[in-house]
C-alpha cells in the first residue's frame, strides 16, 4: 500500500494547493473510494507490478538470490558456513546436494535442488513471531521491489502535479517560455513550494528507486532465509 500511496502523493499535494477550498468534498470522495475497496485494489496492482518484474531481475542477477547463495561457486556465504548449512538442509530434506565439481558439471540440476530447499525453508518460516528478523527483511525487499514496479507511475504523477501547479499558479499571467523564472517567482508561495516538492519527488523516484537497491534487499532477505535453517 505504501508504494501505491507514495506514487500518488504528488497529485495529492497539487490537489491540496489548487483546490484546497473544496478539500472537504475531496475528502468525502476519498473516504468513499477507500470504503469501496480502492486501497485494497491499489495494493494488489502495486504488488502485481512488483512481482511481474521479478523474473527479469532474477535473470539479470544470475538466478534467484536464495539459489545463488546455496551454490558452491557463489561466495556470498563463506565456505565453512555454507557447508554447515548444506548439511543441515540435507538432513532435514533427506537429499544430497552436489559437490562443487558435480554442480559445475550440471548447474541446472543443482539449481533445482537448491530451489526445492528454498521452497521448504519458506514453508518452515511462515511464523513471523518465530522469525521476526526474516519478516523484517521480507518487508524491506517487498517494499523496494514494489517501489521499483511503480517507479514510472511515480515519475509521471510527479511531473503531472508539477505542471498542474505551474498552470494554476500562473494562470493570471500569459505563458512565456523566455520568462519562466519570472513566472515561477510570480507564483503564490504555496504553489512554488509544492512545485519544488513535486520536482524533487520526480527526481527521487527516478534516481532514488533503483534495481541496485532492490538487489541489496533481495540478497539480505535470501541470506536471512537460508540462515533460518539453523534454528529449525
Amino acid at each position: 500500500l505504501y508504494p501505491a500511496l507514495l506514487s500518488l502523493l504528488p497529485l495529492v499535494i497539487a490537489a491540496m494547493i489548487t483546490i484546497g477550498h473544496e478539500l472537504e468534498l475531496v475528502g468525502y470522495a476519498a473516504m468513499a473510494a477507500a470504503g469501496c475497496g480502492m486501497l485494497y485494489w491499489m495494493t494488489g496492482v502495486t504488488r502485481d507490478k512488483g512481482k511481474a518484474m521479478e523474473p527479469a531481475l532474477f535473470s539479470a542477477w544470475g538466478g534467484k538470490p536464495s539459489v545463488q547463495l546455496l551454490r558452491h561457486r557463489n561466495d556470498g556465504i563463506d565456505v565453512i558456513t555454507k557447508a554447515r548449512l548444506h548439511r543441515l538442509i540435507e538432513a532435514r530434506l533427506q537429499v544430497h546436494f552436489p559437490s562443487p565439481d558435480s554442480e559445475a558439471a550440471a548447474p541446472a540440476e543443482a539449481d533445482r535442488l537448491y530451489e526445492s530447499a528454498t521452497r521448504w525453508l519458506l514453508e518452515q518460516t511462515r511464523d513471523t513471531n518465530k522469525h521476526p528478523l526474516l519478516f523484517t527483511e521480507n518487508i524491506s525487499y517487498g517494499f523496494r521491489r514494489n517501489m521499483l514496479g511503480v517507479r514510472t507511475i511515480g515519475v509521471i504523477s510527479s511531473l503531472l502535479a508539477a505542471a498542474w501547479l505551474a498552470l494554476d499558479g500562473g494562470r493570471e499571467r500569459p505563458m512565456n517560455m523566455a520568462g519562466l523564472l519570472d513566472q515561477f517567482l510570480a507564483m503564490p508561495p504555496a504553489h512554488r513550494l509544492a512545485f519544488l516538492a513535486c520536482v524533487g519527488l520526480a527526481m527521487a523516484w527516478r534516481f532514488g528507486v533503483s534495481e541496485a537497491r532492490v538487489r541489496t534487499a533481495a540478497f539480505a532477505y535470501a541470506e536471512r532465509l537460508i540462515a533460518a535453517c539453523e534454528g529449525l
